[in-house]
């Protein structure tokens, strides 16, 4: 398995310390181990059933905007039906403070995986410019987690989605009275994203604030970001790939060989050989 032509693969590109911690049962890096030999010594415990991959809550993505595409977009379409039918405000119902006040409204975690192998973009934005990890999992035994979106990129794509002159009636002062729609309209906002992110090919694992996962707290730039773990089979992990801007492939991969008997696991591992450019 060296593609994903059958889009059989989800990928999860992640840094050194994004790996240690999903191994790790989703604790996080241990600071005191700086030796990657001592990863799988009684210093650094191993997880033996369960793998744990963070998903953030929403308002807390480096980049808002990215999240707010979709809602914005939706916004000034029915602007332009509010100028055409001489109606008022409608769009301000709309709005992400709007939608974040309702208190039917779920809060929402989302993870981010891609269907691309081997991508250098992914490599460079997601795994510490290529000297981090790159994980393969089969999307079928993800799918008894939950529910995936596929993300769909740029604005006739919506439009497609988003039946303008058929819910257009509702989106008014008593949208609040259509809790079912406005969650809707709002979860598949969060699944459109601009024409300059297609290149990520983009499979996103959304949790909403239901059930028994807790929501924890991780160190951000000048803030703790509110996630909360996706627990999954360790075993299903297929394939690790070591990235190809790894100051020690030879030694990372030892390191991989020795995770992999500690846990009694059966994954491959690999070490990508694309040119790394900066």
């Amino acid at each position: 398995m060296e593609t994903n032509k059958t889009g059989q693969y989800i990928y999860h590109y992640t840094s050194e310390e994004g790996l240690m911690g999903i191994l790790n049962n989703g604790e996080g890096y241990n600071d005191i181990i700086d030796q990657k030999e001592l990863f799988v010594q009684n210093g650094y415990r191993l997880n033996e059933k369960n793998g744990r991959i963070w998903a953030t809550h929403s308002d807390f993505f480096k980049d808002t905007e990215e999240l707010h595409y979709g809602l914005k977009f939706i916004q000034r379409f029915v602007d332009k039906l509010d100028e055409k039918y001489n109606r008022t405000g409608s769009s301000r119902y709309l709005t992400w403070d709007y939608f974040s006040s309702v208190t039917a409204l779920k809060e929402y975690y989302i993870a981010s995986f891609s269907t691309l192998f081997n991508d250098h973009y992914l490599w460079k934005s997601y795994a510490n410019n290529g000297e981090g990890y790159m994980l393969v999992f089969n999307k079928d035994k993800w799918k008894r987690l939950g529910e995936w979106k596929i993300c769909t990129y740029g604005s006739e794509k919506l439009i497609e989605w988003f039946d303008f002159q058929k819910l257009y009636p509702m989106i008014s002062q008593s949208i609040g009275n259509h809790p079912i729609l406005l969650q809707e309209i709002f979860e598949k906002s969060l699944c459109f994203k601009s024409e300059e992110f297609i290149n990520e090919r983009e499979y996103r694992f959304i949790m909403n604030n239901t059930g028994i996962s807790p929501t924890l707290f991780r160190k951000g730039d000048g803030c703790l970001i509110p996630y909360r773990n996706i627990k999954f089979n360790i075993s299903d992990i297929e394939q690790i790939w070591v990235g190809q801007n790894n100051p020690d492939p030879i030694g990372a991969r030892k390191v991989l060989d020795k995770m992999r008997r500690k846990l009694e696991m059966n994954f491959e591992i690999k070490c990508s050989s694309i040119p790394y450019n900066e």
